[in-house]
């Protein structure tokens, strides 16, 4: 499993069993400064932009928890970070956000029919670790309950259920990737029509906008290829039209958050679900 991102070009993978261990990598991809986290606690694999105002950070792990979710800190101010809020919970930068990005939680090898030029994060971090011990083993069984205390559990679905999160224009709509399968999923979030592409076989999801240029496109799924009704394209996960009279063309990604139902939930109490 990875935690992959791309920009202008230049796509990344973070293996989860390196993450595990550091949680956090500040990084440049494709020209973009962005920190790459993951909280195991929250199965929560997000990438933010460093940039906040004028001030270019860096972050690190404070140790702490809230909502069961990894605290960071900024080496800059020293402000304290939720990783699953992207929020300043305290310190000279408090209240502030950081920028989601667009990223893929998915297996490697889907990860890389996807970006066959990606690059992946190397074991030689300098640190002593088992990289093929998972201390987070059986950690994910959908029905158990946050490792620490949270404020409250939403239980339309169960806590650990993985899903995919997007908040457009102050809507905010939850996707669950085992429960659509390997589909396409048209919805509409803060007046955006988006398009959902789930593989749930390698833990795949990503949100893209559903139009070009202004016109909507309609997208399903036929002998597991995606194509749009308009002109039969065929489209990859990586929302490139591959085949056909859109062949090149590239819808805009949405930025997400793959994560545990239970901490997209505490993050966004008004939440949705979408899909059904």
């Amino acid at each position: 499993m990875v935690l992959g991102f791309e920009h202008n070009g230049e796509a990344k993978a973070y293996p989860l069993l390196i993450l595990n261990w550091h949680e956090i990598v500040n990084d440049n991809i494709g020209g973009k400064e962005v920190v790459v986290t993951y909280c195991p606690l929250c199965g929560s694999g997000l990438v933010f932009g460093r940039e906040v105002g004028d001030r270019l950070l860096s972050f690190g792990n404070t140790g702490a928890l809230y909502e069961s979710a990894m605290v960071m800190y900024d080496r800059e101010t020293e402000s304290y970070w939720w990783q699953v809020g992207g929020l300043a919970l305290k310190g000279p930068l408090e209240g502030e956000k950081l920028q989601l990005l667009p990223s893929t939680i998915s297996t490697w090898e889907e990860w890389l029919t996807i970006h066959p030029n990606s690059v992946v994060l190397s074991r030689n971090t300098g640190y002593s670790r088992d990289y093929d011990f998972d201390p987070f083993d059986r950690y994910d069984r959908k029905d158990s309950p946050p490792a620490f205390p949270v404020s409250g559990l939403d239980d339309r679905l169960p806590p650990k259920e993985r899903v995919i999160g997007i908040s457009v224009n102050g809507e905010a709509k939850a996707y669950p990737i085992f429960l659509l399968g390997d589909s396409v999923t048209m919805d509409s979030v803060g007046g955006v029509d988006v398009l959902i592409i789930s593989k749930a076989s390698s833990f795949f999801a990503a949100a893209f906008e559903a139009d070009l240029d202004g016109s909507p496109l309609e997208f399903f799924m036929e002998d597991g290829r995606i194509m749009d009704r308009s002109t039969n394209s065929v489209w990859s996960s990586a929302g490139i039209a591959i085949e056909g009279p859109l062949k090149g063309l590239r819808l805009t990604p949405i930025p997400n958050a793959s994560e545990f139902w239970f901490a997209w939930a505490i993050a966004h109490p008004d939440t949705e679900i979408g899909g059904f």
